[in-house]
């Protein structure tokens, strides 16, 4: 036979005989339990590659909402935070502390016209990392001075406390002794 020239295309019976063997073996053996099964475990890992995906995007999904939740919970810290400093009396030590406080019972005092009669030093306490400072003072006001002394005393921003007063009436005046209260963080 020469080179280049097409061969018959018909199979000799051995040839067809051969060829049905080798598609005997293809089908009774090679598919059921060789092919199948590699085809089969590659199917159940990508089912299960897919719920794990599946699970993933739903965590991050519901990570996601709660991302909104815990930033809106972080503001309402932070503002609170902010409005706790806000509060603190100022100072590094108790002195500076007292002082603030001196100087703010006394703005109080001027804005609802209480005449300070005397004014002793501040009493210092500490409890769990907060400093409080108590300070007293002896006033003379009418009754509407001294309601609109307490009434800024309990708005001021500072938040302090009226912790004790005691007055006595003498012709259209209150005179008497108050004690104001203020905190501070302590100082390491």
């Amino acid at each position: 036979m020469k080179p280049g020239r097409l061969t018959s295309n018909k199979l000799t019976p051995r040839e067809t005989r051969l060829l049905r063997i080798a598609l005997l073996i293809l089908f009774v053996y090679i598919i059921p339990f060789e092919l199948a099964p590699t085809v089969l475990e590659q199917h159940q890992n990508v089912q299960q590659e897919n719920l794990e995906i599946e699970r993933k995007i739903s965590k991050l999904t519901r990570l996601q909402g709660r991302k909104l939740l815990w930033m809106e919970r972080r503001n309402e810290a932070t503002s609170t935070q902010q409005s706790i400093e806000k509060a603190l009396l100022k100072g590094s030590n108790p002195q500076l502390v007292g002082a603030d406080l001196q100087g703010i019972v006394r703005a109080l005092a001027e804005k609802s016209q209480l005449n300070i009669q005397s004014m002793e030093l501040p009493e210092f306490s500490s409890v769990s990392g907060w400093l409080f400072s108590t300070q007293s003072i002896r006033f003379k006001a009418t009754p509407r001075n001294l309601l609109l002394f307490l009434e800024q005393v309990e708005n001021d921003t500072h938040r302090l406390e009226t912790v004790s007063i005691s007055t006595n009436t003498a012709r259209k005046e209150l005179t008497g002794t108050l004690s104001i209260t203020g905190f501070s963080k302590e100082e390491p």
